[in-house]
């Protein structure tokens, strides 16, 4: 869905996985120059979240944006989270 490239030794990706299941979860990856790695997307017990957005505002702050929602509910919350 998204990236951010602060540098060529800090990039950020966002989308979603859905291994086996019928909905997706967020995804977040960090690319260090060498290799990438998943990183930990915003937790919310209970309830559904996708990103869709991300900005950096500096080298060392990464900000994503997606919803949330109560699983089998058509309504979302605004979801947003900062990578430090």
């Amino acid at each position: 869905m998204g990236v951010a490239a602060v540098s060529p030794t800090n990039v950020w990706a966002i989308g979603s996985s859905s291994p086996g299941k019928a909905t997706s979860t967020p995804l977040v990856e960090h690319f260090d120059g060498t290799s990438w790695t998943v990183q930990p997307a915003p937790g919310m017990a209970g309830r559904g979240r996708s990103l869709a957005g991300l900005a950096s505002t500096s080298a060392e702050q990464l900000w994503t944006v997606g919803g949330s929602y109560a699983a089998g509910s058509t309504n979302s919350q605004t979801l947003t989270a900062r990578y430090a």
